[in-house]
């Protein structure tokens, strides 16, 4: 791709170590993980710092969650620390600079990649959310898809979070399959590269009961 235009903030990094994993290499879905620890969603919500994380040796690095339109999330205060537990309370709520400032991050370090493909050493995934006002969660992730997913090494449903209205009762069996098998749809219309699509997973909450997990467990 032909570079755009940078709005992202500089970046100067330097491949400061390399996290190694045991013999039994993990994988993420199918496809060897290059190191044994990866960074989630939460830390780089916007895609500015990618090229840093992966110089620090991490063998993914999410990016997200990323809403369709910009949204700010809650009001501040919204983390607080509790000291004696030694513990954290998140309530961001998905703040997001949306899915296009995203991809023009993301558009930027592909054409970054491309002059020296050794940036990129590991998996990139897209972790999607939906807008806290948005009546229509489907059509949210849909779209998060449809603008990010040409970036995504693998591409993340996230319906975990406890801080958008109505997103954890999308956890339930039914409305999950549905939900699932939409944006999968939406997957299948989309013209893909030589490797395919990226595999769709789903980020549940981590407080189900095994029963609850149990429940949710089908092949799609």
């Amino acid at each position: 791709p032909t570079p755009r235009p940078s709005t992202s903030p500089p970046v100067h990094t330097r491949h400061a170590f390399l996290l190694t994993c045991p013999a039994r290499h993990p994988t993420l879905p199918h496809t060897p993980i290059a190191a044994c620890a990866g960074l989630a969603a939460g830390f780089d919500k916007d895609a500015q710092v990618v090229e840093p994380m992966f110089g620090l040796g991490f063998g993914f690095v999410e990016v997200g969650s990323v809403t369709p339109e910009p949204q700010p999330g809650n009001p501040q205060p919204r983390v607080f620390r509790l000291k004696d537990l030694k513990a954290t309370i998140n309530r961001y709520g998905f703040n997001s600079a949306g899915a296009d400032k995203v991809d023009d991050n993301l558009f930027d370090f592909a054409a970054r990649v491309k002059a020296d493909p050794s940036i990129k050493r590991g998996m990139l995934g897209i972790n999607l959310g939906k807008n806290k006002t948005s009546k229509d969660a489907a059509t949210d992730y849909s779209v998060g898809l449809t603008k990010l997913g040409k970036h995504a090494d693998y591409v993340v449903i996230n319906v975990s979070s406890p801080n958008t209205p109505g997103l954890r009762s999308l956890q339930g069996r039914k409305q999950l399959e549905d939900l699932v098998k939409q944006v999968s749809l939406t997957r299948d219309r989309m013209r893909w590269g030589p490797s395919g699509p990226p595999p769709l997973l789903v980020k549940i909450a981590p407080d189900l009961t095994e029963t609850d997990k149990k429940v949710r467990r089908w092949r799609g």
